[in-house]
């Protein structure tokens, strides 16, 4: 035999006898990445969904066909011991439409069928994770669940709330992995008692880190196989101006003078909160090179919520003739602009920031971040932009409002709409009018810029 014919043969003897094998009865086959095809279950399963606007009875008879082809692949990958076969198969959340009457899973009707599938989902990093995903989230959903547990004591419903937050943001940190419905926390206010103050507050900072996380976060990996978030409703789940308005003492209020210790409260906060998203993302790319399958799980800001081509559409004139109104026409036109950019902002001695600009029910909206500094260290605030206008076909006028104030600002783009200088003024300024970024003044230091990435 050739040298490396004998090599290879006592490379595969050592493996077949290696620990916790034996030689009278074959080691299961471990399960390979490309055995169950989870890219190819994915694409059929699109195709399926896309068929959910036709007639009932052919969606129906669709369904049949998927069911017929993929689930008796899955129950052979479940038995090879692929985990992802194992969560879409076992977790009825993963892919609800899925047949299961003769599967153990978590929606059979008999409890040890119920109890035999969470010990499966349990030997599966995937199920495991979302089962460790719903246990967060459903003391969360159903707050009758932590009353139960602290017999309606508030001192222990308030740590119960803030250890359920913290949780939940280090899952999210270590798995990359978001809730897919919106998060809601319902922090108790501890009443008239001083003494539970400083837990509610505590609970009010973890409840809103968690919130500003699953609002800014731009990757994250999806809990189902169906459906997709709500990107909308998600980016607007954490307003600047609600967390403005929470009672914590040393934060400086809307309005209001802040305490000296607090002067720093916002930039403290957002901070951590773009630190965690960091360590976040890190983790993100960590599992898919793990596991490449769980790109298929990997949700990017989709088309209507953050551009992701850098090809806009031509501009056209504004319309000449009834056909079309003028709101319609500038609200085709400013949604051009939506997309991620970074630049600088000179505001708050700030260096760097983060734009972002996405499609509202008129014209768009956004967010931005101010970075001070860099590295662990940085400070970053946060504020909001919107509503906005155009002014013409590469102008666009926003509202801004942070802690600082609020005021308007101009962004020129370039025509591709992949570059915008800007200029921003407070509201109450000696011209008391609205800011305009002059094309003419493109080359010299702007205000305000940003870049697509």
């Amino acid at each position: 035999m050739h040298f490396f014919g004998r090599l290879w043969a006592a490379l595969l003897l050592t493996l077949a006898l290696a620990p916790g094998a034996s030689a009278d009865a074959p080691a299961p086959a471990p399960a390979r990445r490309e055995a169950f095809g989870f890219a190819a279950f994915a694409k059929s399963l699109d195709r399926l969904r896309e068929q959910r606007r036709l007639p009932q009875a052919r969606y129906d008879a669709a369904q049949g066909r998927f069911a017929a082809l993929w689930l008796p692949k899955l129950v052979a990958a479940d038995a090879a011991g692929d985990p992802f076969a194992t969560w879409i198969l076992r977790d009825c959340d993963a892919m609800p439409g899925l047949p299961r009457a003769d599967i153990d899973s978590s929606c059979s009707g008999e409890p040890d069928a119920r109890e035999r599938a969470a010990q499966r989902l349990q030997g599966s990093t995937v199920g495991r994770d979302m089962a460790a995903l719903k246990r967060l989230t459903d003391r969360l959903f159903y707050p009758s669940l932590i009353d139960q547990e602290c017999q309606r004591d508030t001192r222990c419903g308030i740590v119960a709330v803030t250890k359920v937050m913290q949780d939940l943001e280090q899952y999210m940190i270590a798995t990359g992995i978001l809730p897919g419905l919106p998060i809601q926390a319902f922090c108790p206010t501890g009443g008239g008692d001083p003494s539970l103050r400083p837990q509610a507050e505590a609970c009010q900072i973890a409840a809103h880190r968690v919130l500003a996380m699953h609002t800014l976060a731009r990757r994250f990996y999806r809990p189902s196989m169906e459906g997709a978030s709500d990107d909308r409703m998600r980016m607007d789940a954490h307003p600047y101006a609600a967390f403005d308005d929470i009672d914590i003492d040393g934060k400086p209020a809307r309005g209001g003078e802040a305490k000296p210790e607090g002067l720093d409260f916002h930039g403290q906060f957002y901070g951590e909160v773009v630190h965690a998203l960091d360590a976040m993302e890190a983790g993100i790319r960590k599992r898919a090179a793990e596991d490449p399958r769980w790109t298929v799980l990997l949700h990017r800001a989709p088309k209507g919520v953050e551009r992701q081509d850098k090809s806009v559409p031509k501009v056209r004139q504004p319309p000449r003739n009834k056909k079309e109104f003028w709101f319609a026409y500038e609200n085709r036109m400013t949604k051009r602009f939506a997309g991620h950019y970074r630049g600088g902002l000179l505001s708050l001695a700030s260096n760097s920031s983060v734009t972002v600009l996405y499609p509202a029910a008129q014209s768009v909206r956004g967010r931005y971040l101010m970075f001070q500094g860099g590295g662990p260290q940085a400070k970053v605030e946060m504020g909001l932009l919107g509503p906005c206008t155009t002014r013409d076909p590469e102008e666009l006028l926003c509202i801004w409002r942070d802690r600082a104030g609020t005021g308007s600002v101009s962004f020129a783009f370039k025509r591709n709409a992949s570059v915008f200088k800007g200029h921003w003024m407070p509201f109450g300024s000696p011209a008391d009018t609205f800011a305009h970024m002059d094309k003419r003044y493109w080359d010299e230091l702007a205000t305000w810029d940003g870049t697509l990435q």
